[in-house]
């Protein structure tokens, strides 16, 4: 990881949620997702739209963390996977969520 700089982040506001490491929510989130992810496709439960609105929320997150980024002047690069990841799993999400607000 030359030229990244991740200990400038985890010191600052942009570092830490309600008190724990990013990291730390991240090792929480993305197993617990997973489960969640497979708990639907085998027994449709919880519904797409729960999973939606977490994965939305968890978007919504990342853009704030890389704003932070930005604004730090900080190009980390696990970091930015992990935003790109966060990307990924909303554009897919959404792709399958839109059908849903569509009327005909």
């Amino acid at each position: 990881m030359r030229g990244c700089r991740c200990d400038e982040i985890v010191d600052t506001r942009f570092g830490q949620t309600l008190g724990r490491s990013n990291a730390w929510w991240g090792l929480w989130y993305y197993p617990l997702l997973v489960l969640m992810l497979a708990g639907h496709w085998f027994f449709d439960l919880p519904g797409i739209g729960l999973l939606f609105i977490i994965v939305l929320l968890a978007f919504a997150f990342s853009v704030y963390l890389a704003w932070g980024l930005y604004i730090l002047r900080v190009f980390c690069r696990p970091c930015l996977a992990a935003h790109l990841v966060n990307a990924a799993l909303f554009a897919i999400l959404l792709d399958s969520v839109y059908p849903l607000f569509i009327t005909r």
